[in-house]
């Protein structure tokens, strides 16, 4: 994903979901992104990406939640993904 960084920020403890017990949230800073195309293409990417159950890319906020399963994903490895 050339021209996009992705940083990792902790989830305020009132937004957290209780995902099952190996599945965690993490929400990332996501720089970069001029369009739709930008975001669905960050989302697709995340989603491949082996352990993750899902990712929401919100442009207008330049952020992006991913749920992962912790036994076989990082946020540290997503985020390297992401740059």
């Amino acid at each position: 994903m050339t021209g996009v960084s992705v940083q990792i920020s902790p989830l305020p403890r009132d937004r957290q979901q209780a995902p099952p017990s190996s599945f965690k949230s993490a929400e990332f800073n996501v720089e970069g992104m001029r369009c739709e195309y930008c975001a669905a293409e960050i989302t697709t990417t995340l989603e491949r990406y082996k352990g993750v159950k899902s990712a929401d890319v919100d442009l207008t906020a330049n952020r992006a939640t991913v749920i992962y399963d912790s036994r076989a994903v990082t946020p540290q490895a997503l985020a390297e993904e992401g740059r």
